[in-house]
């Protein structure tokens, strides 16, 4: 990827509370064309993108919470080492799909339902942290069809160095 760009020398880049009115196309460019350099991506409380596609060499670090209109995530990123997901697809009731490209993946933080189509086209055999946090079911119960993602995120990884687990649980009624 060439080093030069709109934003050529910015390493970081930290945007909340944005509401997008192109479906997510024009942030997905500027990370994946304008931003050659970028290490450190969080995008928090944003409105309107359907669809993140993020193609980075240089991405290191990349938090996703409540990104309101998610319905597609498309993630390649050679160097990325670290990746959170907080309430993204949970807060749709459109079809959802993710394709991940992480090949150097050594932490992922995911607090979200699974999407309903997943394609892993690289990730490790091992991870050294994987932090799995199960949305209450009243949370949920706006979006049916919702699943769980503990077992089909737990069956990508062979190893895992430290495994963080929360789940809900449901209070007994008497």
């Amino acid at each position: 990827m060439p080093t030069t760009g709109t934003f050529s020398s910015l390493t970081k880049m930290y945007i909340f509370g944005v509401h997008f009115t192109d479906d997510g196309y024009g942030i997905s460019g500027v990370v994946t064309w304008s931003c050659p350099c970028l290490q450190d991506l969080e995008l928090h409380t944003i409105e309107g993108p359907k669809v993140l596609f993020l193609v980075s060499q240089s991405i290191l670090s990349l938090r996703l919470i409540r990104i309101l209109d998610l319905e597609r995530l498309v993630v390649e990123a050679s160097k990325l080492t670290e990746m959170q997901v907080v309430k993204c697809f949970a807060l749709t009731t459109e079809p959802t799909s993710m394709v991940l490209s992480l090949p150097a993946l050594e932490q992922l933080h995911w607090q979200d339902s699974s999407p309903g189509e997943i394609d892993y086209l690289s990730l490790p055999s091992q991870i050294l942290k994987l932090s799995l946090i199960e949305l209450p079911a009243s949370y949920l119960v706006l979006c049916e069809g919702h699943r769980s993602h503990f077992t089909r995120i737990l069956q990508i990884f062979q190893r895992i160095g430290t495994l963080h687990l929360e789940m809900p649980v449901a209070p007994v009624s008497d």
